[in-house]
């Protein structure tokens, strides 16, 4: 069973469900670094897995599959969590600013959109 939490971080109330491979060794919980910790550019993820299942898939990983730089930055965001938590709640505020802010320019730079 695969359970994704990409959007877990958004949602402090709800659980997450990793710990639960401990007692369920065929479930799968992915993570994303692109929803929560906004790092989409870096195309990074990672699997909790029971410890079983993790030794069947490491068989089938390049060891080289994941750029350097993108581990780096990965391990940094997880070293951070606490940083990422307190922007959560402006995040989907922000989400929408990138086209409001570019109407207003349009706009402005076309004589108030006329």
């Amino acid at each position: 069973m695969l359970v994704a939490e990409a959007y877990h971080g958004f949602s402090p109330a709800a659980a997450s469900v990793a710990a639960e491979v401990l007692t369920h060794p065929n479930l799968v919980v992915s993570k994303t670094f692109s929803k929560y910790f906004g790092l989409a550019g870096i195309r990074m993820g990672y699997l909790v897995v029971s410890a079983p299942l993790a030794e069947q898939l490491g068989k089938a990983v390049s060891p080289f599959s994941v750029p350097f730089v993108s581990s780096l930055v990965a391990l940094a965001a997880l070293d951070s969590e606490a940083h990422y938590r307190a922007l959560a709640p402006r995040t989907p505020t922000s989400r929408s600013l990138p086209g409001r802010s570019w109407s207003s320019h349009e706009r402005a730079r076309h004589g108030g959109g006329r």
